[in-house]
């Protein structure tokens, strides 16, 4: 190789713009520059650079992460640059467990640790100005990247203070003193994103992006049916093909390499493979069947989550029974940037290239792969096209490094499109009972929930049972059971499926009532103020309760997520054929604190066109044990010409962050469900919407 592999991580990860995005040892920063933390390094030219432990996958972390530090360093914002973290036990999320990136987290469990970091780094300069003027730290104070002593107007660059602070001896570590809201300089403004003009230059470097020397690229060929397994292959023709190097066995099917991706991709189309038939597999695998397994799962295999009051007896003396049934698909991620990862093994270790959301995961699963301890595999964390879950996986790690050992070259893996559809981990399908119990005041009175999920991960229970309606008796029960197909983490897991249901139920019980469904909720929500204030303010700046034209409609869903609370409001028409169109989105969220409202708010903005998409267009459906959608020919997803205006408004809260990411997606379909209902259009009570 030509470059060392430390200035060839330089290289590769370099994206200019006076940011620069690398991975290096947490114990091994470069020479001269001081590290008072596992976050922070600071060299002598007055550069600050932040360490990154999550992952930037468009939802703006490396921004929201820096402004948590700088707020608190009181450094030059326009001296920050940020860094991929190591794998490294001090980088482990302790929210997740992992050193990870999902379920919204990424502000709310960094919200104290990195401020607290840059306060630490913050006195640490100030003791150093102040051991060099003789004077006492609390006579100095820090700004803009200088530390001053007032009274004798000297100032000091924090450059030339790392050099000092480095050479102190070692303090035990005190308590610092964090900010109060009121005299944040940073969070809360919406400052333009660190990586804004990498992605408009075309300068990012993602998975794909990375060139090792000497590396080769592969492709894959895969059993097309769950539980098949490899029979044998012919690779005769394929390795007679320009620029093949080889053709392989490994553990997921056959393995292409050459010097490019084409090459490759034409070497899988002329391999003779024969896949044998699974002798036994999962009775579900196949979408017309699935109906069929979700009952019987909800008969047989439901654990409840929340019980409370006496739900037969409150139904016994009901005036009023409401039930409905809501069906959701299986979905795929679709992710933009489809699954890629390079490695490389040599006598110094492992080294994985990888656009991923779990680094424990990927350094895990490379170190089994490849037989070596943890400590000789490393994660080079590359800016990420999209994650939204499926990059939680290290399915492509594997098969990278596999390819790698055996070809004995470098090796970037890149999935095709197809690949992606057919082999992804997709959203469960559900199926939701719900029951409502009206008394002769037409108040709710009881609540009956039981939701049936192909899968047993209890992710796909959150959003059932935490709904901050006051309802006297309420049952909530979660059936799940492994159908086969690969399921995983989906944009707000198991809240897409919930609040779809939850909903939209909601909305028939108000009308059941002769109520208006916005009054109806609010008279629920005596004791849930963020949700009820969410709740009022989209309401209010969607102008609930005015006319609309015959035809059109509009609809609400409310819900809590985690922390936080969001309410949206979406108008519809339905046309005299049936057609199915949001003409306007409202959303109001409180998420505590915000630090950066402009990402917050682009975040909501597509979390909304996500969970639109969704709702009209997306579905995964399973035949004889195969997918059937291939590419985004069968799998639409909704193109800019049917994305509506979209209002986004902060609710003012003091509570801590609680995350934002995911929390725009729930109540999309069910908001657009009960607009439609209002337009005239019927109850939607299956996902995708089709014309009715």
């Amino acid at each position: 190789m030509d470059l060392s592999r430390r200035d060839f991580i330089r290289l590769s990860l370099a994206v200019g713009a006076g940011l620069l995005i690398e991975v290096r040892s947490a114990a091994e920063p470069p020479d001269g520059a001081y590290a008072p933390n596992a976050w922070i390094r600071i060299g002598v030219d007055g550069v600050v650079t932040i360490i990154l432990a999550k992952s930037e996958m468009g939802q703006g972390v490396m921004t929201a992460m820096a402004m948590l530090v700088a707020e608190e360093l009181e450094c030059d914002w326009s001296s920050i640059r940020v860094e991929a973290a190591p794998v490294d036990s001090v980088y482990i999320d302790p929210k997740i467990g992992t050193q990870s990136t999902g379920a919204s987290w990424s502000v709310s469990s960094s919200w104290r640790p990195l401020r607290e970091a840059g306060a630490e780094a913050r006195e640490l300069l100030i003791g150093a100005a102040a051991r060099l003027w003789g004077e006492a730290p609390s006579a100095c104070s820090a700004s803009g990247g200088f530390v001053t002593h007032a009274a004798s107007g000297r100032r000091a660059p924090f450059g030339e203070l790392s050099r000092l602070a480095a050479a102190a001896p070692p303090s035990p570590r005190a308590a610092v003193e964090l900010k109060p809201p009121e005299r944040f300089t940073l969070i809360g403004k919406p400052l333009g994103r660190l990586d804004q003009r990498l992605a408009a230059t075309g300068a990012k470097t993602f998975g794909i992006d990375v060139r090792v020397p000497g590396s080769l690229v592969a492709v894959v060929a895969r059993c097309p049916m769950y539980y098949g397994a490899l029979d044998r292959f012919d690779a005769s023709r394929a390795l007679k093909l320009r620029g093949v190097r080889g053709v392989f066995e490994i553990a997921s099917g056959v393995a292409v390499v050459a010097d490019d991706y084409w090459s490759a991709l034409k070497a899988r189309e002329a391999l003779t493979i024969e896949w044998k038939e699974p002798r036994r597999r999962p009775p579900y695998l196949d979408s017309g069947a699935m109906s069929e397994g979700l009952d019987r799962i909800g008969r047989e295999a439901g654990k409840t989550l929340r019980s409370s009051g006496d739900v037969s007896r409150a139904e016994a003396s009901a005036a009023k029974i409401v039930e409905a049934v809501y069906d959701l698909p299986y979905l795929a991620h679709a992710t933009a940037e489809p699954m890629n990862c390079t490695a490389r093994i040599g006598p110094d270790g492992c080294d994985v290239w990888v656009p991923t959301q779990n680094q424990t995961t990927a350094q895990k699963t490379a170190a089994a792969v490849s037989g070596l301890p943890l400590a000789k595999v490393r994660v080079h964390t590359t800016f990420l096209g999209c994650g939204l879950g499926r990059r939680t996986r290290a399915d492509f790690v594997a098969e990278a490094v596999e390819i790698a050992m055996k070809a004995s070259r470098p090796v970037k893996l890149i999935w095709t499109r197809e690949d992606d559809f057919k082999h992804g981990f997709f959203r469960p399908a559900t199926r939701h009972r719900l029951r409502g119990a009206l008394d002769s005041r037409g108040r709710l009175s009881a609540w009956t929930h039981l939701a049936s999920v192909p899968t047993a991960s209890p992710a796909y229970a959150l959003g059932s049972a935490s709904f901050g309606y006051e309802i006297p008796h309420v049952k909530v029960v979660h059936a799940g059971m492994n159908f086969g197909a690969p399921t995983g983490a989906w944009r707000s897991t198991g809240y897409s499926n919930n609040v779809f249901a939850s909903e939209s139920f909601m909305d028939e019980v108000a009308h059941a009532a002769g109520a208006d469904p916005l009054r109806f909720r609010l008279d629920l929500l005596r004791r849930a103020p963020r949700q009820r204030a969410v709740l009022e303010t989209a309401a209010l700046r969607a102008r609930w309760g005015e006319r609309l034209s015959s035809g059109r409609g509009r609809g609400l869903a409310s819900f809590d997520f985690g922390d936080g609370a969001v309410a949206v409001v979406v108008e519809a028409s339905v046309s005299p054929d049936g057609a199915i169109r949001a003409e306007r989105i409202t959303a109001a969220a409180d998420c505590g604190a915000v630090v950066n409202p402009g990402i917050v708010e682009a975040q909501l903005e597509g979390a909304i066109a996500m969970g639109l998409s969704s709702a009209l267009m997306e579905r995964i459906t399973l035949k004889d044990a195969r997918v059937v959608e291939s590419n985004y020919h069968d799998y639409p997803i909704l193109r800019a010409d049917r994305m509506p205006p979209v209002e986004i408004h902060l609710v003012a809260s003091k509570a801590e962050p609680s995350g934002i990411g995911e929390a725009g997606v729930p109540g999309v379909a069910p908001a657009l469900a009960n607009a439609v209902f209002a337009a005239g259009g019927g109850r939607v009570r299956a996902l995708p919407m089709r014309p009715a």
